[in-house]
């Protein structure tokens, strides 16, 4: 892109169906409530990925499917918290915030920093609020770390994990789709139709 600070926000538009020339109408999910989602912003996310034929930064397109996501869920109705991982996690944003104010938020990350993606997943899913057993956990991940299995499957008990998966490099889908419900490589826009499909 001509100007590179814009890339977040193009990819966020065309997840979201911003570009296109049709609203999209969505009725409200029979069952389904809150969802978490996990974004990785660790230092490996900067590298660059294939993306629809052409290289893109593996965090914008992870940004710009987070955005998609949340905004799909405000349009639903439905509850959500983002968390935000590297070396440590934290708990970036809710569907409280006001949803422009939490975009230009998230607009401003940067990736850097160790991948404690095991250590993320059991934060995630020990604060998944108590009261809503039907929340899911979308994780947004280029799976550059090692998961031990057993204990993620176990700590999840019967919640969804469904893995965006930004990454070319094929060998790290093994750390994460034996824990995933729903999984899916981003690599072109049928990406964003498994969003569509799993929010």
């Amino acid at each position: 892109m001509a100007v590179p600070e814009m890339e977040d926000l193009f990819y966020y538009r065309l997840a979201s169906k911003q570009i296109t020339q049709y609203k999209r109408e969505r009725v409200q999910p029979v069952g389904k409530g809150s969802v978490d989602i996990l974004l990785d912003m660790s230092g490996s996310m900067d590298a660059y990925m294939s993306f629809n034929n052409k290289q893109h930064k593996r965090f914008c397109v992870a940004i710009g499917a987070t955005l998609a996501m949340m905004k799909s869920l405000s349009n639903d109705n439905r509850g959500f918290n983002l968390f935000v991982f590297s070396s440590v996690t934290r708990l970036f944003g809710t569907n409280k915030d006001s949803f422009p104010q939490l975009m230009n938020k998230l607009l401003k990350l940067t990736a850097g920093g160790g991948t404690h993606l095991e250590t993320a997943l059991i934060y995630t899913l020990e604060n998944i609020e108590v009261s809503k057993s039907d929340a899911d956990l979308m994780l947004v991940t280029d799976a550059e770390d090692m998961v031990r299995h057993d204990l993620v499957n176990k700590k999840k008990g019967d919640k969804r994990i469904c893995t965006c998966h930004i990454t070319s490099y094929l060998k790290t889908k093994e750390f994460v789709e034996p824990i995933s419900d729903a999984y899916m490589l981003a690599n072109d826009d049928g990406f964003f139709k498994f969003m569509e499909e799993v929010v």
